[in-house]
């Protein structure tokens, strides 16, 4: 009988299945949550579709009480079958008594987790439609018990996100819920935005609600059946009795504050309110997108200096006392007690006039404190070392026939040299430059940007520029020179973020007009990014390099072009800017033979919606909304070479190029002519398979890497 036995579990045991080297497959179902689409703008799946990936995490208890736990991913076939494509086994371990499952679903989670402890990118929970596409950040989890071995799991999936749906909103196409306040401590940034998924170490599956850095979650309006203008939003669930509701770049709306009902909002519901049955509840908030401030009134001194109001900034040593008319006196500039900081304490008139500019010392800081310097018209800086902040300059448009001396201009300095810039606000400039036709000028390199002509290093931060801003460049001189010309810098070497004009309607003009031979470099925000970071721009510019022309000559709607130099680790990067208004391109001189010694010379133009050639260095998270074009230039030979592209013109070894937009129509074919190559996205480098494959998109006919082949 004994023998029988041992028999009996040998044989079951060699059954397919029930040993380690023929572990039987986890089989899954599994089932969306279902909803009332009528309440959504964007209407949400209701059924998995091919394609679709879950991470499924699961603990399988075995009957020596042991837990083991696996991973994988799964992917949803055309024949409705979920099938693990990875390398990871999800498979039921031979004396498995029972098992436990976690499963995850988000749209943008498409891949499996390599590396245990390090989350995935976090998701911004926006809800938008743009041609035709959908962004409906929607996190999904399913968890299942199963008792046994081998049977087939169906995984029943629901909401992570509270819902949440204000009617009667105004005529605006898309709302931002910007601001959440804990009970008790108001907090001026929206706590939790996005979400993003862990693998730990285990093996198990962390799901979090996170902090993003544009700090808001939006979502587009809908007319319901009813008529009444509505927006719903994915939210971590909270409390949101309290929040503000603004337009589209934070442009002020309404705060809504003290509603009960929605203290308390859960995973998985939907909630609705009516603003129209809320306004006990709701204060206007100010409308400033629309109400331009007014000039300040500026004391009217008697004895006001601006050579003696500079060097007492520079010296850092005492107060700056002033007479006014009327014979009283007021500090202009107050010392403070224990650091190197000189703070404005009433606002100034510059008049036009003109000065002598100075170095602003390391370690010492120049604080405006929200006050203003009106009709500035010419760098109150030489090199900048220290750090201004918290100031207003209103700029005296001035034309300025030729170059005065000097190969860098900007209004707050000519050079940044580990300077440190933030919340300036910029308002209205318009300067014309004229490069002589003298014999000092061969060889020269020029930064022109309307703030700081060249930052050799430092950083640039919470730059508002209001009013239009123009800057145009042209040249006398007609031989061998560099130009950078930038609507905020000439040149940049180190950091430029939150630089902003949108929000104040306002548009960026950059024109140049330089001819000759060697570099030209003309941009929206910089002439180049030569190891420089620009994150978090968002911005409307006008570049016009149409009538320039060099041997090498870039334009884009950002910058002329971005580059690590050689033998650098790829670091320069345009990160998550938004562009509008348009680029048009410069033109070369022929190339062939070289008067020079170095031989054959190559010419190339290069133009981009963002930026005009990328080398060894990344862009990422770019959207352009802006009409790129070049002008046609005929006979051509084999040694000079236009690239166009809606997005970037060229790339050479690109670090990064990845979750790029073009959204503005891009006609490549518009190029097919000797000499040029055009894409969508990007003219010459890169592949449109890789390229597509890290999320650049771009909207056109044509090719969408214009070298490809």
């Amino acid at each position: 009988m004994l023998l029988v036995l041992c028999g009996c579990r040998k044989e079951l045991d060699e059954l397919p299945g029930r040993n380690a080297r023929e572990e039987m497959p986890v089989r899954f179902t599994a089932e969306r949550p279902q909803g009332d689409v009528l309440t959504r703008a964007i209407v949400d799946k209701e059924e998995f579709s091919a394609g679709d990936v879950i991470h499924v995490s699961a603990k399988f208890t075995l009957d020596d009480g042991n837990i083991v736990i696996k991973y994988a991913t799964l992917t949803l076939d055309e024949h409705g079958e979920w099938n693990n494509e990875t390398i990871f086994d999800m498979g039921w371990p031979w004396n498995a008594t029972g098992a436990e499952f976690t499963a995850y679903y988000l749209e943008n989670w498409n891949g499996p987790i390599t590396t245990p402890g390090r989350p995935v990118e976090p998701v911004v929970l926006d809800r938008f439609e743009f041609q035709g596409q959908s962004m409906n950040p929607d996190p999904l989890k399913a968890e299942a018990k199963v008792e046994g071995y081998g049977q087939a799991v169906h995984l029943r999936f629901e909401h992570l996100c509270t819902r949440l749906t204000v009617e009667d909103v105004g005529d605006e196409e898309e709302y931002w819920l910007r601001f959440r306040y804990s009970p008790g401590v108001e907090n001026p940034r929206f706590v939790k935005n996005a979400c993003q998924l862990t693998l730990n170490d285990d093996k198990t599956l962390q799901f979090d609600f996170v902090t993003e850095q544009s700090g808001k979650v939006s979502s587009q309006v809908f007319v319901k059946g009813d008529g009444k203008r509505a927006v719903t939003f994915h939210l971590a669930p909270g409390d949101y009795s309290r929040f503000s509701l603004t337009r589209r770049n934070n442009y002020a709306y309404i705060t809504i504050s003290n509603v009960d009902a929605l203290r308390e909002l859960e995973a998985n519901k939907a909630y609705s309110i009516s603003l129209a049955n809320l306004q006990g509840n709701i204060t206007p908030d100010d409308d400033a997108w629309i109400d331009e401030p007014d000039l300040p009134e500026v004391p009217q001194y008697d004895d006001f200096d601006i050579n003696a109001f500079l060097r007492a900034i520079r010296d850092c040593k005492k107060d700056y006392i002033c007479k006014l008319k009327d014979g009283d006196s007021v500090v202009v500039l107050k010392k403070d007690d224990w650091r190197n900081e000189m703070l404005l304490m009433q606002d100034v008139d510059f008049e036009g006039a003109d000065f002598t500019a100075v170095d602003l010392p390391n370690m010492v800081t120049f604080d405006g404190g929200g006050h203003s310097i009106l009709n500035v018209a010419y760098p109150m800086f030489n090199t900048l070392y220290g750090t201004v902040t918290q100031l207003n300059i209103y700029a005296n448009r001035k034309k300025i026939e030729v170059w005065e001396n000097n190969t860098e201009w900007g209004m707050l300095a000519r050079i940044s040299d580990k300077g440190t810039i933030s919340n300036i606000r910029l308002e209205g400039m318009s300067v014309e430059f004229t490069i002589p036709n003298v014999l000092t000028t061969q060889g020269k390199t020029y930064n022109i940007g309307a703030l700081v002509g060249w930052v050799k290093s430092g950083s640039l931060s919470e730059i508002t520029l209001a009013g239009d801003v123009s800057v145009i460049v042209d040249s006398e001189y007609t031989g061998d020179y560099i130009v950078f010309a930038g609507g905020v810098v000439g040149q940049c070497s180190g950091s430029m973020e939150h630089i902003d004009n949108l929000g104040s309607h306002s548009t960026i003009h950059v024109t140049n007009k330089c001819r000759g031979y060697s570099s030209r470099y003309t941009g929206g925000l910089a002439g180049a990014f030569n190891e420089a970071i620009m994150d978090h721009c968002n911005v409307n510019t006008i570049v016009d390099a149409g009538e320039s022309s060099g041997t090498w000559n870039y334009a884009g709607g950002i910058a002329g072009a971005v580059r690590t130099t050689s033998g650098g680790s790829g670091s320069a990067a345009i990160v998550d800017v938004t562009v509008t208004g348009s680029v048009k391109g410069g033109n070369i001189v022929p190339g062939g033979e070289s008067t020079s010694e170095s031989g054959t010379t190559t010419t190339h133009s290069s133009t981009g919606g963002i930026v005009g050639h990328v080398q060894n260095a990344s862009v990422t998270g770019g959207i352009v909304l802006s009409k790129v074009s070049v002008g046609k230039q005929e006979g051509l030979n084999e040694y000079s070479h236009y690239t166009v592209g809606g997005v970037i013109g060229s790339m050479t070894n690109a670090a990064n190029i990845r979750k790029n937009e073009g959204c503005i129509f891009f006609n490549a074919n518009d190029y097919i002519l000797t000499g040029y190559t055009a894409g969508t996205f990007c003219g010459g480098g890169g592949s449109t398979t890789e390229l597509q494959a890290e999320g650049n998109t771009a909207v056109g006919m044509g090719k969408f890497v214009g070298s490809d082949r």
